[in-house]
């Protein structure tokens, strides 16, 4: 995720990314580890806010 959130600051040229959803998870990548590393870049000011889609609780 980290990885995937500094791909799109550098593609869009921004500092921050307004909402990041994930689509649909990595069923190897445990659901908390996700979910963990979006919630670190909204505390880091990388990104403002945070959706998931298709995700079962």
């Amino acid at each position: 995720m980290k990885r995937a959130i500094d791909n799109g600051l550098k593609c869009l040229g921004a500092e921050r990314i307004d909402l990041l959803y994930a689509h649909y998870l990595d069923p190897e990548t445990p659901f908390e580890e996700t979910v963990s590393a979006m919630a670190k870049a909204v505390r880091e000011g990388r990104v403002k806010a945070i959706g998931l889609f298709n995700v079962k609780a």
